[in-house]
């Protein structure tokens, strides 16, 4: 089982960082089904990206829930 680093927001860097607290994973992959390093790549540490990159993106065929917040609050 991965490390478990809880919501993606409590680790974003603040440089730029649009407002996404209801953005789904869903949204940070490109048509091909690979992450969009693009639209995340500059508001999250090292660490993060690289536990990240050992995760296959969501199916566009899958519903996922998941995403930066980690609640509806």
């Amino acid at each position: 089982m991965g490390r478990e680093f809880g919501p993606l927001i409590l680790h974003r860097n603040d440089a730029g960082m649009v407002q996404v607290n209801h953005t789904p994973v869903a949204a940070m992959v490109n048509p091909d089904g690979g992450w969009a390093w693009a639209k995340f790549q500059d508001f999250l540490p090292s660490t993060i990206l690289l536990a990240i990159a050992a995760v296959r993106p969501p199916s566009a065929l899958v519903s996922y829930s998941i995403g930066w917040g980690g609640d509806d609050r």
